[in-house]
């Protein structure tokens, strides 16, 4: 809401502590899960290059306040549609790329997606996450991936973290019948990659596209005549999406809970 310039620094730094501690809180969380063994995992269709580019898109600032290149290398020859489960997927990967960015001062951090076996039912795709950055000693190549363990003693203290991403990265990988492997120089950089196996998608990709423009409802700079029914039980998402629709002209009515709805 257009802070005064004296007040964006104090945002900027509620920001980034709400943003750490959730982090804190879902890595806990996730551990606990596996642990008990109560992690489950998804079988929908999604768009994996649309998963991808969000994740490039959403870290992209992070890579450009440090100068970074930071690129995404997708294989063409991979379908639109994949059957799995998007939100681990996007999980390991946000961890990977995140760690890649935050332990990378100079040079690059590149995504890269390849096709590596392909049949009537099933696809494989390795994942692969390269960086230009610090590196890790090769005595702890194996025990980043260990709980509440970090590469060395100073890396709480200069980057932050629990010291279990990459322990719950490996984890989740795991439980879905791969490894992740990890090739690093100290102070030239890393290489961390996986593969995964999908389900083929029987999804028509040429009916996913929904472009509003092309609806008489829409225009293409205002929703003003839109009604929304807003169905979120979550005080909090309630006053942040009626913050964007009220911006956006759109009428809204909000119901607490699916009865409701």
């Amino acid at each position: 809401d257009n802070p005064r310039p004296d007040q964006v620094e104090n945002l900027n730094t509620l920001k980034f502590s709400s943003e750490n501690l959730v982090t804190i809180i879902n890595d806990i969380l996730d551990f606990s899960k596996i642990e008990s063994g109560k992690m489950e995992f998804e079988a929908v269709d999604f768009n994996l290059k649309y998963i991808i580019s969000s994740i490039h898109h959403a870290l992209s600032g992070s890579a450009l306040d440090k100068g970074l290149k930071f690129q995404m290398k997708y294989d063409s020859d991979l379908p639109d549609f994949v059957k799995g489960d998007p939100v681990r997927l996007s999980q390991v990967l946000n961890n990977l790329v995140g760690n890649a960015i935050k332990f990378t001062n100079k040079g690059h951090v590149i995504i890269q997606v390849g096709l590596k076996y392909l049949d009537e039912k099933q696809i494989e795709i390795n994942f692969s996450v390269l960086d230009t950055g610090i590196g890790i000693p090769e005595n702890k190549l194996n025990a980043i991936f260990d709980n509440f363990t970090q590469a060395s003693s100073d890396t709480t203290r200069n980057y932050g973290g629990t010291g279990l991403g990459l322990a719950i990265s490996k984890q989740l990988v795991e439980l879905q019948g791969s490894k992740i492997k990890v090739e690093s120089i100290e102070g030239k950089g890393s290489q961390f990659q996986f593969s995964l196996t999908f389900k083929r998608s029987d999804r028509n990709n040429k009916h996913q596209e929904l472009d509003l423009a092309d609806n008489n409802n829409f225009s293409a700079y205002s929703l003003k005549g839109v009604k929304v029914l807003l169905a979120e039980d979550n005080k909090i998402n309630q006053v942040v999406a009626g913050k964007f629709l009220s911006k956006w002209d759109v009428e809204m009515d909000i119901a607490e809970n699916g009865e409701e709805a």
